[in-house]
């Protein structure tokens, strides 16, 4: 899926709702950023302190593997 065609599913459901993503089994994580990855090539959706390990898979603004060997989504707003 391509963004074009996730915006046009999301605009068919209801706008109030939160995001989710399912794996093993169920809804596990809600959807809390959204960026384009580093190589352009996907748009990555991520929770609060979601865990990324590949250089390419961060944001472009992210520091990078050398500088942050384990690079965390941003924390929940206190």
């Amino acid at each position: 899926m391509n963004a074009q065609q996730l915006i046009e599913a999301l605009k068919q459901l209801p706008q109030e709702v939160e995001v989710g993503c399912v794996w093993d089994g169920g809804i596990r994580t809600d959807v809390r950023h959204v960026w384009l990855t580093r190589d352009g090539k996907h748009i990555a959706l991520a929770d609060y302190d979601a865990l990324v390990l590949s250089d390419w898979e961060r944001p472009v603004d992210a520091p990078d593997e050398n500088s942050e060997e384990y690079w965390h989504a941003p924390s929940a707003p206190e």
